[in-house]
């Protein structure tokens, strides 16, 4: 991680691109921009699509499976959240499920939270490649909106 806050970038896979199995000390969102494909998070296998969120506790072993052939690459808006950042808002925010325990993936395709989910992602890259002063900050309080954004996203949909 290059900020000891957030960091997020966009990333690009295709077919021939291998990724092992792995695990982080961070927390790790992804946001799915295209490509099909399966998602093994944790001990479940999810089958990937356009407007899903991934959510990736520390510790929690996770990997794109490319078993079957990509017919369009599979894109992401990623998000890092450090340990640091995330026992401040554990801290300032106590009861809230801001930041489970649990993995979870979130589909938003066709639902009221897909648009602003994707443009909070997207605000994200956009002030990380930017780098104008404030940046840092602008990243983390988009994140956090972010991170609200998908608690309700989940209350709803339980």
């Amino acid at each position: 991680m290059y900020s000891v806050y957030v960091n997020t970038h966009d990333d690009e896979s295709f077919q021939e691109d291998v990724v092992k199995l792995h695990s982080h000390i961070f927390y790790e969102l992804l946001y799915c921009r295209s490509g099909s494909l399966q998602y093994l998070l944790g001990t479940e296998r999810y089958r990937m699509q356009r407007g899903d969120v991934v959510f990736i506790p520390p510790g929690v072993s996770h990997r794109p499976l490319f078993l079957d052939k990509l017919v369009e690459p599979y894109t992401r808006y990623v998000i890092w959240i450090s340990p640091l950042f995330a026992e401040e808002l554990i801290r300032a925010f106590p009861g809230e499920e801001i930041l489970p325990d649990q993995p979870f993936l979130l589909r938003t395709a066709g639902s009221a939270w897909d648009e602003e989910l994707r443009g909070l992602f997207s605000a994200g890259v956009q002030e990380c490649y930017a780098s104008l002063p404030g940046w840092q900050a602008a990243v983390c309080g988009n994140t956090t909106r972010l991170l609200v954004q998908l608690m309700r996203a989940r209350c709803r949909d339980r």
